[in-house]
């Protein structure tokens, strides 16, 4: 998936995606935008899928959901934003 506005990441020793979702802090902390910088109650919903070092993961917020792309490559987690809903 091509990077674009949406996209940010941060590195990882970790080599399989699915270690990445086991402590969820340094992925929640990189979500967090301008549009919602008191956003503090942040949870996956499952479940979670994993192909090939990818994920497709949708986070419940406080005012909605939001689906990402995760992508794990040399060190790298690439999330991309692919859509949400506002309640």
């Amino acid at each position: 998936m091509r990077l674009n506005k949406s996209t940010v990441g941060f590195f990882t020793r970790h080599t399989d995606i699915r270690k990445i979702f086991e402590s969820p802090d340094k992925i929640f902390n990189c979500l967090i935008d301008e549009a919602s910088p008191n956003e503090v109650k942040q949870v996956f919903a499952f479940p979670i899928y994993v192909k090939n070092n990818a994920a497709i993961v949708t986070i419940l917020k406080s005012n909605g959901s939001d689906t990402y792309f995760f992508r794990l490559h040399e060190g790298v987690v690439q999330i991309n934003w692919l859509g949400g809903v506002m309640e």
